[in-house]
Order: C-alpha cells, then structure tokens, then sequence
C-alpha cells in the first residue's frame, strides 16, 4: 500500500509542479481530476490523520517555494488524503474539503537550450522549488523561510522575521562580504519595519520611538520595495545551500 495526497491549488501551478522530476522526498503527479503529492515520508505512516498532519507539513514547505520560485498567489492546500490497495482496486479516499481554483496569469516557460553537438539542458520554472523543498526537509532554518514565505500577506512584521532567520544563520558581516546587501540597505529597512510613521499599521512597534518621524518619511521603504530587498536576499541565500 502507498499513502499520497490530493493537492489543492492554482491548476497552472500544479502543472508547473508536475512537469519536474520532483525528488524522493517529494514529486508531483497529475491524474483525471488534479494533482497528487508523493513522497517517501509517507511510508509507514499508521492512518490518514498521520498522513493528513505530515502533508499539510510538506505542502507548506512546497507552497513556499513555489511564492518563491515562480511567484504563486495561491496557496497549495491538503485536499484529501488517498491509499492504495494492494488488489489493484480504487484506493481509500480521505476528503478534507479544501476547494480548488485558478486564475489567468502569464507563467515563465520552460526553456531549452541546445548545445553544439546535441546536448540539450531543460530548465524548468519549478526545478528550484524542489530543490529548496528537499532542503528545507533537512534544514530548520530553510523550512522556517519557506513557511514564512507562503504567508499571503507580506507585511514587514513577516518579512522581518525572515530576514532575521538568515542573519541568525549567516551574519549580517557575511552578507554583506557576499554581496546580498549593504549594511546601509539592511539599517534602512529595519527602520522602516519598526516605525509606523512609514510603514503605518504593519510597522513592528505600535509608536515611533523617537521625534524624527518626517525625516523617516522622507526615506520611507515602501512595502512592495521591502518585500523584494527581502526576497532577492533569501535567493541569495538559498542559492549557496
């Protein structure tokens, strides 16, 4: 018997998902009516909550990714939990009623380049985000980003917390060293984050702490520029795991 589990999410991002190899730990299938989620963490487990409970857990970490690597809005869910059997007929379903959708949006393309003498390398949109869900099933702080990253709303409580995450692991000497972000960018943003005179009611603190609130808006971080500081430095930092 195989425990997978149905996947719930924006259908172009599960086609995305499916299109890559995946890796033991993780890979996506497409049947008739969706996708599916295998991986080899689901072996032995006793009963559909346990795989229910170890799939939200994956599936969070794979939904971050995907915000990361492909820019996905929508967040994958657990939908249903599936068995086979062992004489071949339709596998044991476990509904957990997470609706399904999609929405148009323009999505990157796989490439393809063809190299003298025949060589062709494929380059998929979601090949990264297997790689960084296979790493974060063995690395806290990469699992920790990722479940960061796939919160909807970015603010600059959320997006503070995942800067700290890397310089918790890193330093803010070696990012700096390595080029991620200058020591004047990273002091800008963390004012930013902490006076609601600039970033208002996502603002870490609930009042500025000091009087020089006007000259802090004159050089407001806007929440969209702060979210991608942020994200170029979790690039970085995942592309040298």
């Amino acid at each position: 018997m195989e425990w997978f589990v149905r996947i719930a999410g924006d259908n172009a991002d599960l086609r995305m998902l499916a299109d890559c190899p995946g890796t033991p730990v993780g890979s996506v299938s497409l049947d008739s009516t969706g996708a599916l989620l295998h991986s080899s963490l689901f072996h032995g487990l006793a009963d559909a909550r346990a795989v229910k409970e170890k799939g939200d857990e994956l599936v969070a970490l794979l939904s971050g990714a995907c915000r990361l690597g492909f820019g996905a809005r929508q967040p994958l869910r657990v939908a249903c939990v599936h068995r086979t059997r062992d004489d071949g007929t339709p596998p044991d379903t476990v509904v957990f009623g997470v609706p399904m959708a999609s929405e148009a949006r323009m999505l990157p393309a796989t490439i393809v380049a063809t190299h003298p003498g025949g060589r062709r390398d494929v380059y998929r949109p979601a090949d990264p985000v297997f790689k960084w869900f296979t790493l974060a099933n063995g690395d806290k702080a990469v699992a920790k980003v990722l479940r960061l990253v796939n919160v909807e709303e970015q603010d600059f409580v959320n997006l503070y917390r995942i800067l700290e995450v890397i310089l918790q692991e890193v330093g803010i000497d070696e990012v700096c060293r390595r080029g991620w972000a200058t020591r004047t960018a990273i002091r800008q943003f963390r004012k930013a984050a902490n006076n609601p005179s600039v970033s208002g009611d996502a603002a870490r603190h609930g009042v500025a702490r000091d009087a020089s609130d006007k000259k802090r808006q004159a050089r407001a971080v806007l929440q969209d520029d702060a979210e991608a500081f942020v994200m170029g430095i979790v690039h970085a930092w995942l592309a040298q795991k």
